[in-house]
């Protein structure tokens, strides 16, 4: 709906049926453990956009969250489905040099997170947590051939109730994203059709169960040629600098993942 030129209202719902049964054992022999029935679930959403100016514009939006589950409980019982909302308030708009920005808050509430019980086959249905934080992004052709980009996020996690009340509860998210990209289109002398860019990825520490992931700087540096009809060939070398890091970690024993070290990599690739 249009109430007016600059403000835009949009709203609508998902309408669910999910019907699921447990059973344990062989072919032949299995039993039923367990079975969910859900009929006509409403997930609705809502959000508008208002235009401040021809070169910004804000947003807002709420959606609900259903997404029913198949993990069991100590009982052999299906958890119930994860529910939860969740709030935006954004504004995206142009610069001046030809960038475009996005800035945005969210909010997430979700109750019901499945957790596997270490040293179980079951999970537990985890309480009310919220992530919540800020957002935003800038990219760009700077100058002729010049291109830009730079992203950063924020994110806050904490459980709300329970004995953790106020404690952080995704450990392995880090609190600080921060994305830089640069690359620049040689059009005239002797590189003419090549590109050289470079990324680089920057993440504060993260932990899960005890296990810590130190912040890690990752350079990735690359360029491609133009060789024409529709053939490119590109160069490359990720993590540069080798640097030593964990992408991932997961316990004492297990899902502790090292980032790739320095890696050089070529393509040629043909559009027909």
């Amino acid at each position: 709906m249009k109430p007016s030129d600059r403000l835009t209202l949009i709203g609508g719902a998902r309408v669910s049926w999910y019907d699921g049964d447990v059973r344990s054992g062989t072919i032949g022999t299995a039993r039923d453990l367990d079975s969910t029935d859900i009929d006509a679930k409403v997930t609705p959403f809502a959000g508008l956009t208002y235009e401040l100016s021809p070169a910004a514009t804000l947003y807002a939006s709420y959606s609900e969250i259903f997404i029913p589950q198949f993990e069991l409980d100590v009982n052999g019982d299906t958890l119930d489905p994860l529910e939860g909302r969740q709030y935006e308030l954004g504004v995206k708009g142009e610069l001046a040099y030809g960038l475009n920005y996005s800035a945005a808050l969210f909010d997430l509430r979700q109750v019901n997170r499945s957790v596997a019980v270490r040293g179980t086959d079951y999970a537990e249905p985890e309480g009310d947590v919220r992530s919540r934080g800020f957002e935003t992004e800038v990219s760009g052709e700077v100058i002729p051939n010049l291109h830009l980009s730079a992203g950063y996020t924020y994110t806050e996690t904490e459980y709300l109730e329970g004995p953790d009340a106020g404690a952080v509860f995704s450990t392995y998210t880090p609190e600080h994203m921060l994305k830089l990209t640069a690359l620049y289109d040689v059009t005239e002398g002797p590189m003419q059709g090549w590109s050289f860019g470079g990324r680089l990825t920057s993440m504060s520490e993260f932990s899960s169960r005890g296990i810590t992931a130190p912040a890690y700087n990752v350079v990735d540096l690359m360029a491609a040629k133009d060789l024409g009809q529709d053939t490119v060939l590109r160069l490359g070398v990720d993590n540069a600098f080798d640097e030593d890091y964990y992408s991932r970690v997961g316990s004492n024993v297990v899902f502790n993942f090292r980032g790739a070290p320095r890696t050089f990599n070529m393509s040629l690739t043909k559009k027909f």
